[in-house]
């Protein structure tokens, strides 16, 4: 390697390491030295009227935009729709003149000011301290990130960036990145809680059930709004997150859902329609696990729920002889500790 490209690797290495003591301080200062996972930013409130911000760019804007969120731990785990929508969001081509102090260290970032940037060319310089003292990185190709800490953590910039020659940069704003990167954080660690709670997950692994959170979906009903519908072929699995359902028979209330229990399983077990109308009662989130989602990643315990389902009785068929002390545990969104009415009613979905 060159001489000039061993310099460049390692002003590369130094900025990254900076960036991640400026993140462990950023960190500390936030929570008072408690350990705290990148992902637990603070919770965010959702306006459910908020629309994102849209700014043309060219083919080629767009691209260099993606790439860097493509790269950034911050996106990871976006789905793609909300990936797209806040590359639309990014405010530029914004020039900024030589000597300019683009953040300033100590500052708080308004709602509605820029607070994440990413550089399209030029070169901005990391200052500790006094901007007088040497520069300790710089951020200097295109695509690379910075600001993100701030907005994260809600805590006031840990550093000074200067730019040091004429350079062009785009910007997203707070209010964007918290209805939508933290937004987001804040939902899949939501869901992730929630997955973990269901007693059958048990024995997937941390990395396992990660992957079912990327694909699960959260879906809402209004009361009396049909979730199931007898005699349509099962493709979905669900878990009730908020609200009740019924799973009604003939007109009959045969089952009732709350919070943790989940139904659906067993049409995509055996291949058979829908057996009953499953309604909400109430407002109701559902977590949403789509059939070949769920034989791809939970396939290893379709075994447990074939066990389980001999359990289950026929609709229609005789009551069982003994009544029993507790609900069983049904298959994989089954239903678990559910209010059993008479007649008892296994193969429900």
């Amino acid at each position: 390697m060159s001489e000039s490209g061993d310099e460049s690797s390692s002003a590369d290495e130094d900025c990254e390491a900076e960036a991640a003591l400026l993140k462990a301080r950023a960190i500390v200062a936030r929570t008072g030295g408690a350990r705290r996972s990148v992902l637990c930013a603070e919770p965010v409130a959702v306006d459910a009227n908020w629309n994102p911000p849209v700014h043309s760019k060219s083919d080629a804007q767009r691209r260099m935009i993606f790439d860097a969120v493509d790269g950034s731990f911050l996106f990871a785990s976006l789905r793609p729709e909300l990936r797209s929508q806040i590359i639309d969001a990014f405010h530029g081509p914004l020039p900024v003149g030589r000597g300019t102090a683009l953040i300033a260290e100590g500052a708080r970032v308004g709602v509605d000011e820029p607070g994440l940037f990413v550089v399209e060319s030029g070169v901005l310089e990391v200052y500790k301290g006094s901007p007088d003292s040497e520069p300790v990185c710089a951020y200097d190709r295109a695509g690379q990130v910075f600001g993100e800490l701030a907005l994260l953590y809600d805590c006031p910039r840990a550093a000074t960036i200067v730019v040091a020659t004429d350079a062009v940069v785009w910007s997203l704003d707070r209010g964007t990145f918290n209805h939508c990167v933290k937004g987001a954080m804040n939902a899949r660690s939501r869901m992730e809680a929630f997955l973990a709670s269901v007693k059958i997950l048990g024995a997937l692994t941390s990395a396992d059930l990660g992957k079912l959170v990327d694909v699960m979906e959260e879906r809402d009903y209004e009361p009396r709004q049909r979730i199931i519908q007898r005699g349509e072929v099962g493709e979905e699995m669900f878990v009730l997150m908020r609200g009740r359902a019924q799973a009604v028979f003939d007109g009959q209330v045969v089952q009732e859902y709350n919070f943790g229990d989940y139904f659906g399983e067993l049409a995509l077990l055996n291949g058979a329609p829908r057996a009953v109308d499953v309604v909400a009662v109430d407002r109701v989130t559902c977590a949403v696990l789509r059939g070949e989602v769920f034989r791809r990643l939970l396939g290893p315990l379709s075994n447990e729920m074939a066990q389980r389902a001999q359990a289950y009785r026929p609709i229609g068929g005789p009551p069982s002889p003994e009544k029993p002390t507790a609900a069983p545990m049904w298959g994989f969104f089954g239903c678990c500790a559910c209010n059993l009415r008479p007649p008892v009613i296994q193969q429900l979905v």
